[in-house]
């Protein structure tokens, strides 16, 4: 059971940490903070997904909260739902399957905004602050939908720890109806990992995975299927390129190290056992030394553009809130950014977007006008990562815009 359960582990975190490969593969992942939550896949983040802590009539929730930058307290967003029995039952979506969801009105946006009406013949239609996971699970479920990887049947949940065990089971059993929804979505290997070491006070690591996975109603997988089980199969050859790497926090190598801690024995099959645990913590360690080296460069040669690097070619936007956007979703860039830097170490150049915006605050006709990096590739995931902003909405016309990124050599 011991071998089982650490090879449980293990999977879980090498492979968040290390098979982030373009090797066809989706890895899926959905990560819970203290503050947000954000879906990974393909090798690249989703804009985070902040939210807060909200009692009302459908009972405490977490909200979905709109932030324009970083010291942005946020502000609640709506969404219209359908009601069963005095219960929020489904969000309700338009024909091209997006949420109805406004920002709210007044302080901290807790006054609804003036959502569009339905006719909802099956049932009764109101408007409610957007729930965190009901998003995430529309994202994910979206994902499932669309995804052709062999591995797009996998999901893992990284969880953030308390201070204490007795919270930290509390807020995974509130996480609880998002997992439930992943089964319900299709997703049949659904995995847990923590996002970094925890306290002592936990006990056992081994125990207390196991109460993870019966807290939110999931079974763990058998050593079958771990050994079975394609996640980590990808094996790069002469002509693979090599893999990119997701953002786990280097806490990890700890858990890792605490794991494959073998008790002194003069056996041979625990001692080779021993060296085997010894290499695959180095190999983690490694990664994870990789990662930071590459969140560093990241950070150093991407530039936020100035205003000289934004044209507006109309009157009903300013520049300034296009780079307050540009800083909210800045840290996906540069996650796009450090996994290009892994395969092609002095990657640089220019990327080009040119885009419109819905007086609603959408982004649409999303192109890329020129570049110079050489790579159509990242230049693609650029583009993608921009057309999923949204600016706050204007009694206005539509709007075009033209934004230079920079992403620069070393100096």
């Amino acid at each position: 059971m011991l071998k089982s359960a650490r090879k449980i582990l293990a999977l879980a975190l090498a492979c968040s940490a290390l098979c982030w490969a373009d090797c066809h593969t989706l890895n899926l992942s959905v990560t819970f903070t203290k503050s947000y939550m954000v879906i990974g896949a393909r090798g690249g983040l989703s804009p985070n997904i902040f939210f807060t802590t909200l009692s009302d009539s459908y009972g405490t929730r977490y909200v979905s909260l709109h932030r324009e930058s970083e010291n942005d307290s946020g502000r609640i967003i709506w969404a219209l739902y359908s009601e069963k029995n005095g219960i929020l039952d489904s969000l309700i979506v338009d024909k091209k399957q997006k949420i109805y969801k406004a920002v709210g009105l007044g302080e901290g946006g807790k006054n609804p905004p003036p959502l569009k009406k339905l006719k909802h013949s099956r049932n009764k239609v109101v408007s409610a602050p957007l729930s965190a996971l009901d998003e995430v699970a529309k994202e994910i479920a979206d994902i499932h939908k669309t995804a052709t990887e062999s591995d797009s049947n996998d999901i893992i949940f990284i969880v953030e720890p308390e201070d204490n065990k007795e919270a930290f089971f509390q807020k995974l059993q509130s996480y609880r109806p998002l997992i439930q929804a992943a089964k319900k979505a299709g997703f049949t290997y659904i995995a847990l990992a923590l996002l970094y070491q925890v306290d002592p006070s936990y006990g056992d690591l081994l125990k207390l995975f196991q109460d993870m996975y019966e807290t939110v109603g999931l079974k763990i997988p058998s050593q079958e299927e771990i050994e079975n089980h394609p996640m980590c199969s990808c094996t790069p050859n002469d002509n693979t390129e090599k893999p990119s790497i997701i953002k786990i926090s280097p806490s990890f190598a700890n858990i890792l190290g605490s794991l494959n801690a073998t008790p002194s024995t003069s056996s041979k099959k625990n001692a080779k056992q021993s060296l085997e645990n010894e290499k695959f913590t180095k190999d983690v360690i490694d990664a994870l030394e990789k990662i930071a080296e590459l969140q560093t460069a990241a950070n150093n040669r991407f530039k936020l553009p100035s205003e000289s690097d934004i044209v507006i070619e109309d009157k009903n936007r300013n520049v300034t809130e296009i780079q307050k956007m540009i800083q909210v979703h800045a840290p996906t860039l540069k996650h796009i950014y450090r996994a290009t830097l892994y395969k092609t170490p002095n990657f640089a150049g220019t990327v080009t977007v040119k885009f419109s915006i819905a007086p609603n605050g959408e982004i649409t006709n999303t192109f890329i006008v020129k570049s110079t990096t050489g790579s159509s590739e990242f230049d693609e995931k650029i583009k993608e990562a921009v057309s999923r902003w949204k600016l706050e909405p204007v009694n206005k016309g539509i709007s075009t815009a033209t934004i230079t990124f920079t992403f620069s050599e070393p100096q």
